[in-house]
């Protein structure tokens, strides 16, 4: 069974270079797009430029909430259950490039030096570039300022879209933000996978991260393989969760997705670099956050808490029945927990 791609938080390992080429707080100052085209090819699909759509689907009626998926590349299937008796709200998902059913740029890349087609994939699905497309759907939703949801990675995100426009964004739900506000990652990253896994497990998974991480391949990689070396690190981490809490996996069936992105799960790191720390930043976001973290979860609540801490108006609440996706293990106290916020 292909698995939901997850968070993959623990990239000091990246060798593509030593400082990535996004800086926070830059991107704001070049961006001056207007609004992009409500439908694309198709009234599912909004055009984000010329050579890019994102697909994209809505649940309930009301209020504008955009809803920021995790991975990176990693749509949810569906709408989240939790969300489902949430009354007064229209929640819009979408797939971020590269992945689903949006525009996936790159099947593979031609026989070029390194830096060439590290800048191709910056320009195409770079860090700056999913950034730009959550401002053209905050204007295309005609809202002045966003409510957000933002899962996993997608948390991550949510507080860079914050950082580079503050003004722009009037609330945030963090759900399992991504350990990525420093880069090693200061909260144990891949190394509460293996710990987790029985001794043969374990070195079966060191041998897959060397090869997962041997980034002198990866542009010879293609997008199909790319893919499917993601959905083999969801197993091993679902495989280490029923571990270390057993039963917590079977609640979960359902947040597989058949269409992870492959060069788009990890173009994101190729923007960040191996060493960066934007933790002090999260301090100017002037915005009411409430930042959940499931008590189950493989990875610990350090990394969640360190995000409610930093954040003025940051409020931490952990659900005590919930892992990585409380949204689906817990839908009615999910449901309440952000009402109550909202």
């Amino acid at each position: 069974m292909n698995r939901l791609l997850l968070l993959l938080p623990f990239l000091a390992l990246l060798s593509c270079g030593g400082e990535g080429v996004y800086r926070p707080g830059e991107l704001a100052r070049a961006f001056s797009a207007g609004i992009p085209e409500q439908n694309g090819t198709g009234p599912d699909y909004w055009r984000m430029d010329e050579n890019t759509e994102l697909y994209h689907f809505s649940q309930g009626e009301g209020r504008n909430v955009l809803m920021i998926h995790g991975g990176p590349g990693a749509p949810f299937p569906g709408p989240w259950p939790g969300l489902e008796r949430l009354e007064g709200y229209r929640f819009h998902y979408y797939h971020q490039r590269g992945c689903g059913r949006s525009t996936v740029p790159f099947s593979d890349f031609p026989r070029a030096p390194f830096p060439k087609n590290a800048a191709r994939l910056e320009d195409r699905l770079g860090l700056s570039r999913q950034l730009e497309d959550i401002e053209r759907i905050r204007r295309l939703l005609g809202e002045e300022k966003l409510i957000i949801i933002g899962h996993s990675f997608g948390g991550f995100l949510a507080v860079l879209y914050a950082l580079e426009f503050p003004d722009r964004v009037e609330r945030m739900i963090l759900v399992e933000p991504a350990d990525m506000l420093a880069m090693p990652p200061p909260h144990g990253g891949m190394n509460q996978i293996e710990a987790a896994l029985p001794p043969v497990l374990a070195q079966e998974y060191k041998k897959f991260t060397r090869e997962y991480f041997n980034y002198g391949k990866f542009f010879k990689r293609t997008e199909e393989e790319l893919a499917y070396l993601n959905g083999r690190y969801g197993d091993f981490y679902f495989a280490a969760l029923e571990i270390r809490s057993p039963g917590s996996t079977a609640a979960l069936e359902g947040t597989a997705s058949s269409v992870s992105g492959g060069f788009s799960g990890h173009a994101p790191f190729f923007s960040l670099g191996r060493s960066y720390d934007y933790r002090e930043m999260l301090r100017s976001i002037g915005c009411p956050v409430l930042v959940i973290h499931g008590a189950k979860d493989l990875y610990g609540p350090e990394a969640t808490r360190e995000y409610a801490e930093l954040l003025p108006k940051g409020v931490y609440t952990e659900m005590a029945g919930s892992s990585h996706f409380p949204f689906m293990e817990e839908p009615e106290a999910f449901r309440s927990v952000v009402e109550d916020f909202l």
